[in-house]
């Protein structure tokens, strides 16, 4: 269910913006502002649905935030800025166009 994912997200310290069927962001609170770790863009004209997109946009942000778990908080905002993910559209689209291939060919 993504409301626990929300919350989760939340209580690791990152603010979590939806503007419905237009885009998904994932900020982390710096000293000087918000900074953007992730951001994907909603696309009307593929066949997949926004909440496809915002799981996998999830996905994306837990495996980055996995591997990055111990040096987040010691990291100087450049550092952080290098490491951010930054918009993943492209690669959410792909990923999830993907996988609607695969399961459309194991379905027949």
């Amino acid at each position: 269910m993504l409301t626990k994912d929300f919350d989760r997200i939340y209580s690791l310290g990152f603010m979590i913006t939806i503007d419905w069927n237009m885009c998904f962001t994932i900020e982390y609170d710096c000293k000087t502002g918000p900074m953007v770790i992730l951001l994907c863009s909603y696309e009307k004209s593929t066949n997949i649905k926004f909440e496809e997109v915002i799981e996998s946009s999830i996905d994306i942000f837990y495996e980055w935030y996995n591997t990055n778990i111990d040096k987040i908080d010691d990291l100087t905002e450049d550092d952080l800025f290098d490491i951010t993910l930054g918009n993943i559209t492209k690669r959410v689209v792909r990923d999830l166009n993907i996988d609607k291939l695969i399961n459309k060919k194991r379905v027949k």
